[in-house]
This record gives structure tokens, sequence and C-alpha cells, in this order.
């Protein structure tokens, strides 16, 4: 085993966790589009920016194992 597989496994394990995230998070932005009223506003508006960062998150793994996969 290479010292990059521990590496490899924490971040598929990482991945996997915002991939939950960014699901329930997408859940949460679609309800209160449909249902939502005004004072649900800043419920969507804070979904909206952890769901970016969740998905900034992701592609910086998807990046780090890509180059893992090439290497």
């Amino acid at each position: 085993m290479t010292s990059a597989d521990p590496d490899s496994t924490r971040l598929r394990e990482e991945r996997a966790e915002l991939l939950d995230r960014r699901a329930k998070l997408s859940e949460s932005i679609e309800r209160v589009q449909h249902v939502g009223s005004a004072a649900d506003g800043e419920e969507y508006v804070e979904a909206r920016e952890e769901k970016a960062l969740v998905q900034t998150r992701l592609d910086e793994i998807d990046e780090i194992l890509a180059g893992d996969r090439r290497s």
C-alpha cells in the first residue's frame, strides 16, 4: 500500500457524505421553492449557499481523486 491509499479512502468517504448532504440541501431548496413562504427565505438562501460550498468541495475532491488515478 502507498501512503496515498488512506488519503484516497478518506476523500471517498468525505465525498459520499457530501453527496448525501447535497441531496438533502437540494430537497430543502425544492421544498421551500414549492411550498415555502416569505418567512422561509433565509432558510432558502442559507441552503443555496451551503450547497454551493458543498459542490465546491466535491469538485476539489474529484480533481484530487482524478489526479490519483492518473498517477
